[in-house]
């Protein structure tokens, strides 16, 4: 049995390594790029935007996107929101278009009779009443600046060659707690490094799904949205540039959201996030080796859409360890290939850090607190992953914007949970058979696995004994904006929006 525990971690080491070396390598590049620079555009040269605002029962938030949307300093967009919610969301969305209508903002309250195709559907569905040739799109718990619009739009305008222009996100609640601390600095490495250095460096690049601004006609000449994977923006992405189309990533345009402060809202996101990707991979992947894009763009738009089969390495990798350690040891060689692993996501958080407030020195530190953090999360996302070749289609499950009040928190997934405190259980018996053993130079990551599927147990267990404090507790009820007429113009100020 030795040798077969051995293989599976060696196995793993391997996926976890050539992830880890991805991320280093775009890390590097994005070190060296400088991010991109547009001169202003004059109000007669911006054309006309459609914003979007998908929603899905969002009553604790969405007065606050409707009055920030409101704001927007541009000379010519309309707002549609997409409402597909089911509870008091649509009666706080009616109320609100109505005053802002009556403000003078051109927007439009938009239901359908199904969720077919959950966001993708609620964006195709709003496309077919714009005629406008820019639209952007904007989750409910974004916040965007008023020159938001102004800033996406410049490269467009610019380049005509352009199909998306992404903004970086930045977080309002990033230190409420140790959650959205990991969040932030998984996030922030992400955009800094990953985002960067794809766009740097002319590999696939990706609309986040929010904060962007699209060119209608490259959207429709990829097909336009669908519905097909739970990722919608990042299959858009792959075929825009399976058709041709570029974006461009505005590594100094900011647009501030809050992080879940909730650990199911965060299993619920992450476990999306890892079964779309892995669905766009299915669908997607030959597609792309079979393009006529250069072969080192395919290669690293493999090792993107294949991301997500990390999660399943770091599970095997997981469940291996301690019976590989403890019935013979590690061969050095796999150890070694772990290492690379590691050392990759080390550079990836050094160079974050580096290129967002010059504390690189604290690199390895937020890597251990990352990884503390996001290994809680492998068992959710590794079964997400196989579920996405599996013939079930997958539900959307929404991400809660607020935790202040229960009834907009995710519901705690019984059967998850319940591979979570197995796993627990199983590294827990690892790690006292060690010290049983004696194998104190095995036990470091084996106390790293236990701490960290330990406070994700008694997350899920906190979030079930009380409702979660709300994202802004120090400034109470501030959600309910004052929108007032600011001038002959078409636009709305905000009065006594929290700060971003």
């Amino acid at each position: 049995m030795h040798a077969v525990f051995v293989a599976v971690y060696a196995a793993s080491a391997v996926v976890l390594a050539l992830h880890g070396l991805h991320m280093a390598y775009l890390s590097l590049r994005a070190l060296r790029a400088a991010p991109p620079s547009f001169p202003p555009v004059p109000d007669d040269d911006l054309p006309p935007i459609t914003v979007q605002l998908p929603l899905f029962n969002e009553a604790a938030v969405v007065e606050r996107l409707l009055a920030a949307v409101a704001a927007f300093d541009y000379p010519r967009f309309d707002v549609q929101v997409l409402d597909d919610s089911t509870d008091e969301t649509t009666a706080l969305v009616a109320d609100a278009v109505a005053r802002l209508r009556a403000e003078g903002l051109a927007v439009e309250h938009l239901r359908r009779d199904t969720r077919d195709g959950f966001k993708a559907g609620a964006l195709a569905h709003g496309l077919e009443r714009s005629d406008a040739p820019l639209v952007a799109v904007f989750d409910a718990d974004f916040v965007p600046s008023p020159d938001l619009l102004r800033r996406l739009a410049a490269p467009l305008v610019a380049d005509e060659r352009l199909a998306f222009a992404q903004a970086r996100w930045t977080h309002r609640n990033a230190g409420s707690s140790g959650l959205t601390r990991v969040q932030a600095a998984a996030l922030d490495a992400h955009f800094a490094t990953e985002q960067h250095g794809r766009w740097a460096t002319g590999l696939v690049f990706t609309f986040n799904g929010t904060a962007g601004l699209w060119r209608r006609s490259a959207l429709d000449a990829a097909g336009g949205w669908r519905g097909d994977t739970l990722t919608e923006d990042l299959d858009l992405s792959v075929r825009t540039y399976l058709g041709g189309g570029r974006g461009v990533f505005l590594d100094d345009v900011t647009a501030p959201a809050d992080l879940p402060a909730d650990v199911h809202a965060l299993r619920a996101q992450q476990r999306r996030w890892a079964r779309g990707n892995a669905e766009v991979a299915r669908l997607l992947l030959v597609p792309m080796l079979r393009s006529s894009l250069p072969g080192r763009v395919k290669v690293f738009a493999a090792l993107h859409l294949l991301a997500p089969m990390a999660f399943v390495a770091a599970f095997g990798l997981l469940l291996a360890y301690a019976p590989a350690a403890l019935t013979g040891g590690l061969p050095r060689w796999a150890q070694a290939v772990a290492m690379m692993g590691v050392a990759g996501a080390m550079v990836q958080h050094t160079v974050a850090l580096r290129r967002r407030d010059g504390r690189w020195l604290l690199g390895p530190l937020r890597t251990l607190g990352v990884a503390a953090g996001m290994t809680a999360l492998v068992p959710a996302c590794a079964v997400a992953v196989a579920e996405a070749f599996g013939p079930r289609r997958g539900v959307f499950e929404r991400t809660a914007k607020s935790a202040a009040r229960r009834r907009y928190r995710t519901p705690r997934p019984a059967r998850i949970v319940a591979l979570e405190t197995a796993t627990l259980a199983y590294v827990a018996v690892g790690f006292g058979a060690m010290l049983v053993a004696g194998a104190w130079s095995w036990l470091p990551f084996q106390a790293l696995l236990v701490a960290s599927l330990g406070a994700l147990a008694v997350g899920n267990v906190r979030s079930e004994e009380k409702p979660a404090s709300p994202v802004f507790p120090s400034q109470g009820d501030r959600t309910l904006p004052v929108l007032r007429l600011a001038s002959s113009r078409r636009r709305t100020l905000v009065g006594d929006l929290p700060p971003s």
